[in-house]
């Protein structure tokens, strides 16, 4: 009677086993399982973008202010704020357009939280959908210029911040030179 219950048991346990198992492999989804399917009739609407592949380690907002007269008369109006989660790695942050805006000339400030030591840059992308410029790390100063609040380290890709107690604000910014809306014209 007790080799009958042990192997019942056993049996028992073999099938929580396979059943735990195939609701792993089939029955709830994980986030790495999921798909987007398009339909290729469906048009995507044409929306501008920046994309910065940057690590920040802290919580923060990005803004960017951006023109579209050729010049550098930055202002409220024509600003995207995004919220940066803090993260130990390089993370996508976007600044999308709005519709029908091309830009000519950009103003990114690295956030306004204080304890940023450093953002270590991947890569800087802009255009429209797939159409877009990669800009790698080994590239940032010919195409954006630096405030003096940051300082390039561009064997290790790093935008180190630089605080200076003489400063009346605290303002890491990247501007975007001609050269790169000249490569977006084209």
């Amino acid at each position: 009677y007790s080799t009958f219950i042990k192997k019942l048991m056993y049996l028992f346990f073999l099938f929580i086993i396979i059943f735990i198992y195939s609701i792993q492999k089939n029955g709830i989804p994980n986030r790495n399982n999921f798909r987007t399917w398009l339909n290729p009739d469906v048009k995507l609407d044409d929306v501008f973008s920046l994309s910065l592949n940057l690590e920040v380690r802290f919580d923060d907002q990005f803004k960017m202010y951006y023109t579209e007269d050729n010049s550098y008369d930055f202002n409220e109006k024509k600003t995207i704020r995004v919220k940066v989660k803090g993260l130990n790695y390089i993370q996508k942050i976007t600044f999308n357009f709005p519709k029908n805006t091309r830009p000519t000339h950009v103003r990114i400030d690295l956030g306004v939280n204080k304890d940023q030591k450093v953002f270590t840059l991947d890569t800087i992308s802009l255009g429209l959908n797939s159409d877009r410029i990669k800009i790698p790390p080994s590239s940032l100063l010919e195409y954006f210029e630096i405030n003096n609040q940051l300082r390039y380290d561009s064997f290790n890709h790093n935008l180190k911040v630089i605080h200076n107690n003489s400063q009346k604000y605290y303002a890491p910014i990247i501007k975007s030179k001609g050269k790169l809306f000249l490569e977006i014209k084209n």
